[in-house]
This record gives C-alpha cells, sequence and structure tokens, in this order.
C-alpha cells in the first residue's frame, strides 16, 4: 500500500510501505514509482499557483540513499513556494569513509532561510551535520513552533 496523501495544499509522503514491497513488484520500480507521483503533485500544486501549505515526508534509512537528491529538491520546491509547516522524519544513514564514519547531511541550507515556515518538525534520528551550515545565517523569521526528536 503506498502512503502518499495530496490535498488542495498538503502533501504527504511516507515510504514505509517499501519496508514490505508487494512481491510482483521490485522495491526499484516501487521507488520510481513513488518518486514520479511525489514530483507529478508537487507539479501540479505548482501549476495550480495555490502554493503548498504543508508537506510531511517520512523516509526510511534502505531509501534514504536513493531518495535524498528528491528529497532535497522537493524540500526546497516547497520553501520556495512558501510552504507553512513541513514535518520531515528522515533516520539518517551512517556513512564509513577515510575518516570514519559520519551522518549524511540531509537537509537543504534554503530550509533554514524560510521567510514562511510557521512550524517545523524534525524528527527520528535526523542529521543536520556537524557543521550544518557554514557561511549561512539562519533566518526563521515566522517561525512560531520548532519540534525536535532525536536530531
Amino acid at each position: 500500500m503506498i502512503r502518499f496523501y495530496v490535498s488542495d495544499h498538503h502533501l504527504q509522503f511516507d515510504d514505509s510501505y517499501l519496508l514490505y514491497p508487494n512481491r510482483q513488484r521490485s522495491v526499484d520500480a516501487l521507488r520510481e514509482s513513488l518518486r514520479a507521483q511525489v514530483d507529478s503533485a508537487l507539479s501540479l500544486l505548482q501549476q495550480g499557483n495555490n502554493g503548498i501549505k504543508k508537506l510531511s515526508l517520512q523516509c526510511e534509512d534502505d531509501d534514504f540513499e536513493y531518495l535524498w537528491p528528491h528529497t532535497n529538491r522537493w524540500i526546497s520546491n516547497a520553501v520556495e513556494q512558501g510552504v507553512s509547516d513541513l514535518d520531515l522524519r528522515f533516520k539518517t544513514p551512517i556513512i564509513s569513509g577515510e575518516e570514519g564514519y559520519h551522518f549524511m547531511r540531509l537537509l537543504p541550507c534554503s530550509l533554514f532561510r524560510s521567510k514562511t515556515l510557521v512550524k517545523l518538525t524534525l524528527g527520528t534520528e535526523t542529521c543536520i551535520g556537524h557543521n550544518p551550515l557554514p557561511m549561512v545565517v539562519v533566518s526563521l523569521p515566522v517561525l512560531k513552533s520548532l519540534f525536535l526528536h532525536t536530531v
């Protein structure tokens, strides 16, 4: 079952169904289908000039490496359209490299300069990085609610 909800101003995406995919479709096919659906929904909301009031994204760590470029684009798109409520729940994968283990930085810098964001929820082991915003000033002038859960 795909958990995907779109209303006039609200887009909700939850990829947890990929944990138990339909045996008739590969996980890659499901991921691509989901990506196409979210892109299509964002495009339709943009064409209607209504903008997005709320964007909810939930990604599991197994899917994050594939979805990361898309989620950054979706978040940036929502910020550009004046989103007022963002609910982002990502479990950040741990990456191993020459310098040891580190977490992938998830969130686009544009998120931290939103002039319309009123409510921001970050959770489910989300990492914004060791030095999350180098050379960027955080400016969220209308933010009234910030919820951090295992960030």
